[in-house]
Formats: C-alpha cells, sequence, structure tokens
C-alpha cells in the first residue's frame, strides 16, 4: 500500500456490553465492535461475509475494547483494545492502546463553544502510532476529522454519527 491508503466509507458497529461506572464509579466501559464489516475481496456486493486475506475491506478489524475516562484539566479517556482481522497484507493483530483529551472549558469562558467541541487524539493500533483530532460540528453528529497515519501521512474527511437510543 505505500503512503496511500484509501478508505472512503464503512459501516461499523459496537456493542456496549458494560457501561462505564455501571457498577461502581471506578469499572471501566466495555464494548465489542467490527469496523468495515459488510465487505470482501473482489465483491462488489454489500453483505456480512468474512474478509478474505487481501483485497476490499481494508479497515475490516473486530475488537474488544476498554474505557475510562476521568476529569483532570479538561476530560481524558484511557483506552485499551485487541484487534483482530484475518488479513495477510496489513494485519492488525494485537493489542491496540489509545489517549483522549477534550477541553472542559466552563461556559462563562468566552472560548466554550469553540475549543469543548475538540478532541485530541492518540493511538497505538497493533501496528503503528497515529495522532489525530476531530472536531463537533453540529451535537456530536457531524464531525471533521484530522489524522497523521503513522505520524506522517495526512487523512481528512467528515463522518455522520447516528445516535440510538
Amino acid at each position: 500500500y505505500g503512503k496511500f491508503v484509501n478508505q472512503d466509507r464503512n459501516f461499523s458497529v459496537r456493542f456496549r456490553l458494560w457501561k462505564e461506572g455501571w457498577w461502581k464509579s471506578w469499572t471501566p466501559q466495555i464494548v465489542l465492535g467490527a469496523n468495515d464489516v459488510t465487505t470482501r475481496p473482489g465483491d462488489n456486493s454489500v453483505n456480512f461475509g468474512t474478509v478474505g486475506s487481501e483485497g476490499n475491506g481494508f479497515y475490516n478489524r473486530y475488537y474488544v475494547a476498554v474505557t475510562k475516562h476521568v476529569s483532570w484539566y479538561g476530560n481524558w479517556g484511557l483506552h485499551a483494545a485487541y484487534v483482530f482481522n484475518w488479513r495477510n497484507d496489513y494485519p492488525l493483530n494485537g493489542p491496540a492502546f489509545g489517549v483522549n483529551y477534550r477541553f472542559a472549558l466552563p461556559e462563562t469562558n468566552v472560548w466554550h463553544k469553540a475549543v469543548n467541541g475538540l478532541n485530541l487524539m492518540a493511538e497505538y493500533d497493533s501496528k503503528s502510532v497515529n495522532v489525530g483530532a476531530s472536531y463537533t460540528v453540529w451535537k456530536d453528529h457531524i464531525n471533521a476529522v484530522v489524522e497523521l497515519n503513522r505520524c506522517k501521512y495526512a487523512s481528512v474527511g467528515l463522518y455522520f454519527k447516528v445516535h440510538l437510543k
């Protein structure tokens, strides 16, 4: 793949098995999830088949993640996961770790609306280190994202989130 990797759209799902703080305030959130689960190599149809060893479905992976958030000069998220896929050309099998930071300025601060939507991130995805930022444009439904993949290749995009409650 070299420098250029492209993922223009995908379907991701996640199931929260345990909500953060359900039992005690210190208990983390536990999530099972999958990214890009609807594609297979050499197949242009949409289906929920298993991705083969190479081809389409570049980011296809499955994961179990544990997350804990703490407030300290803003809101910090600490994340640990195990990720898995069946790819031979871009395996992402193993532990992954991440941290994110969101500002938590009080509403009395003039910068509150502009800065509180910013989310700074860093991660190790079992293969490389990535850094980035996302910005909530509209009520956490429309978001902009900027990432440096492997800390050197820029990726920019918009995403739309549907919250099922």
